[in-house]
């Protein structure tokens, strides 16, 4: 067991032989990602049949190699092609020094292997897994565009047809419309004319003077 963190991890080695479907069939149940080394003497159709097993299972898998193993349908690796190049030329150089005279012992057998994250989101996809945004900013992409989608529209479609289904939008123009109403009701109340009859009494001065003056 190796405990890291808030969570521990239990590694099983899995030896992988000329037989893809033993190989599959040996996979603990328990199994929730793969880590696959370079696996060399597997020909590409076999490979790519362990590939292809790995995301019937819906198993993450990453590979120790670079790019191209993430092409043929792993998940993810964080090497970069030119690693293995790197490694044979560094053994060939050292070989050279050693046939020359130089002590094996003192040769350097490490060097600094840079890292590059690459990415399968077919792979991704298949399996359900959705990787995080810095990821998806950061890694190297393999098949980001998708062609199982239907239905495509444009940014500006997709924001009308999010106005028109917001309810709360439409229960805010709901209530203004109503106050609209409200103040256009009460203003023409006051414009029209009003059938409202005040009684006016009409009298003679004079008859009103000798009314009121004795």
């Amino acid at each position: 067991m190796i405990e890291r963190l808030d969570f521990e991890l239990e590694v099983s080695f899995l030896p992988v032989g000329f037989s893809v479907e033993e190989t599959l069939e040996a996979l603990p149940k328990s199994t929730e990602a793969v880590y696959a080394a370079p696996l060399l003497h597997l020909p590409p159709a076999e490979f790519d049949r362990l590939v292809q097993g790995l995301i019937r299972r819906r198993l993450p898998s990453f590979s120790l190699f670079g790019r191209d193993r993430v092409e043929r349908g792993l998940l993810a690796s964080l090497s970069q092609d030119a690693a293995l190049r790197r490694v044979a030329r560094r053994i060939a150089l050292n070989l050279q020094r050693i046939l020359l005279g130089e002590d094996a012992g003192s040769l350097p057998i490490t060097f600094s292997r840079g890292k590059l994250l690459t990415i399968n989101m077919a792979t991704a996809r298949a399996i359900g897994v959705s990787p995080s945004w810095d990821l998806l900013t950061e890694a190297d992409l393999l098949h980001s565009e998708r062609s199982d989608i239907l239905l495509q529209v444009s940014l500006r479609v997709a924001a009308k047809e999010a106005l028109a289904a917001n309810l709360d939008l439409k229960s805010l123009d709901h209530l203004v419309s109503s106050s609209a109403e409200e103040i256009i009701r009460r203003a023409e109340f006051y414009l029209v004319p009003s059938n409202t009859i005040t009684p006016v009494i009409v009298m003679d001065y004079d008859l009103f003077v000798r009314k009121i003056i004795p």
